[in-house]
């Protein structure tokens, strides 16, 4: 038999602490088991509290929120109903045709948060780093291998179409300018992309731009000497490509100064960047008289300068003139805004036969295919879908928006869409006609940035020569 020792708390040590002791007035728990009895109560009845359904009143309270003129209204309401999880869902599901369409499109933007496909970007924008090692290969053909490496396309030299007199099809193949056939040698390691674009075009003796029409990269032979001042800042080339200045002395009258800096930005090939808040704000810079620039501030409120249909823009910074007899501008900071997807929302179409005008498309964007026809080498697809209004931060002239559209064919190949779709939108809907190769197609997916951000740059330029 084993004797019962007493601690001096009194807590009996040797009972187990679910053992049940028979007294006079029945079964007694011990100090132990009365502790975790009550414990155990007090969690469940919180677990009881946690899985109960969302009252009706919280729902509907929500609901009304997501109309608010507010943005951080109704930002709170969103993120609630994403937290709620399915009585969110059933809720939203039941009450959505009972809405208008701003707040449709708003719901369906939080059902697609709910369990639908959603694509989060982080807010992250990197350089992509090149390795290539080219021996004595085709100056054409070592650009395309360097642009491959990003997944863009470089082309040696512009190639007009040559058409015959009141033709429509070419009169000849399109020649390469000279050169394209010298073989080169290049090779590096882990470098961002634009300063080995750089680096192999120094050594090619070319310049280039981007091509608005199809968006390759062109190079063109060329005499100039090195690129001008030059900051790689992540997927973004910064050159600083003119600075001016100009004096006017009036005999009757107040004379007049300005000055005037001109940059030119680069986006790297498949960089999650929409465009950048235009006209920049914020510059710095001094001459080397220790005299501060003042640069001009915008009063008004900035748009954005988008970059979809073409990876190179130019900015124009106004500003006061530097002394009259200083020799150059130094430490200048630039800062550049750019605007990214935060989250985008997205559906997908296994079945691209033409659906009935009245058809709901598939959820949330609500995607449908309107037509799709054969033209001599190619086809036609329409497609049609409700794209919610983007949220984000910042006062902007208008808000930005930002959809990518990808095809593939039966075979699971991605189709190529042509260059220059036609966008419109009617009645609420985003009508997007594509032009396409005429291969049998299998499946469309479509996703639409539903919030962005924008995140800021600090471009440095060591010193800059004054004319």
């Amino acid at each position: 038999m084993v004797k019962s020792t007493q601690n001096p708390a009194g807590v009996d040590l040797t009972t187990p602490p679910w053992t049940f002791k028979k007294g006079a007035r029945g079964l007694i728990l011990s100090p132990v088991s009365r502790l975790i009895l009550i414990v155990s109560m007090v969690l469940s009845s919180v677990s009881a509290l946690d899985a109960q359904p969302p009252e009706q009143a919280e729902l509907q309270t929500l609901l009304d929120r997501l109309t608010s003129e507010d943005f951080g209204a109704r930002e709170r309401a969103s993120d609630r109903f994403v937290a709620l999880g399915a009585p969110a869902r059933d809720f939203l599901t039941k009450m959505r045709k009972t809405l208008g369409l701003e707040a449709r499109l708003r719901v369906d933007a939080i059902l697609a948060r709910l369990g639908t496909e959603t694509t989060r970007k982080t807010g992250k924008v990197t350089a992509t780093l090149v390795s290539i090692e080219l021996v004595e290969v085709p100056l054409a053909e070592a650009a395309a291998r360097i642009g491959a490496t990003v997944g863009a396309k470089i082309r040696y030299g512009n190639q007009p179409r040559v058409v015959k007199p009141g033709g429509q099809q070419p009169a000849q193949k399109p020649q390469p300018p000279p050169g394209g056939a010298v073989p080169i040698s290049f090779k590096v390691q882990r470098v961002p992309f634009f300063e080995a674009l750089d680096r192999f075009c120094k050594l090619a003796n070319c310049t280039y731009h981007t091509d608005y029409a199809s968006g390759d990269i062109i190079l063109n032979p060329s005499g100039q000497k090195g690129a001008g001042p030059v900051v790689y800042a992540g997927p973004l080339r910064i050159a600083a490509t003119s600075l001016s200045v100009t004096r006017q002395t009036r005999f009757v009258g107040a004379s007049t100064s300005n000055a005037n800096l001109q940059v030119r930005i680069d986006i790297e090939p498949g960089a999650p960047i929409i465009g950048f808040l235009s006209p920049i704000s914020g510059a710095q810079a001094k001459d080397d008289k220790g005299n501060v620039i003042s640069f001009r501030a915008w009063q008004g409120q900035r748009y954005l300068q988008n970059v979809s249909r073409n990876r190179q823009l130019y900015q124009s910074l106004a500003m006061d003139p530097p002394a009259v007899d200083a020799k150059k501008l130094v430490e200048i900071s630039i800062p550049i805004e750019m605007v990214t997807p935060a989250e985008m929302i997205g559906a997908e179409l296994t079945s691209l036969q033409p659906a009935a005008p009245d058809a709901p498309g598939e959820s949330p964007l609500h995607l449908r295919v309107d037509s799709l026809t054969t033209q001599n080498d190619h086809q036609i697809l329409t497609l049609s879908f409700e794209a919610p209004p983007a949220q984000g931060p910042g006062d902007l002239r208008a808000v930005p928006q930002h959809e990518e559209i990808e095809i593939w064919d039966v075979k699971g190949q991605r189709v190529e869409v042509l260059p220059n779709p036609s966008q419109r939108v009617i009645n609420g809907r985003c009508i997007r006609t594509l032009r396409l190769p005429d291969v049998p197609l299998g499946r469309v997916r479509v996703r639409s940035m539903v919030r962005f951000r924008i995140l800021r740059q600090i471009v440095r330029f060591k010193d800059l020569p004054l004319p």
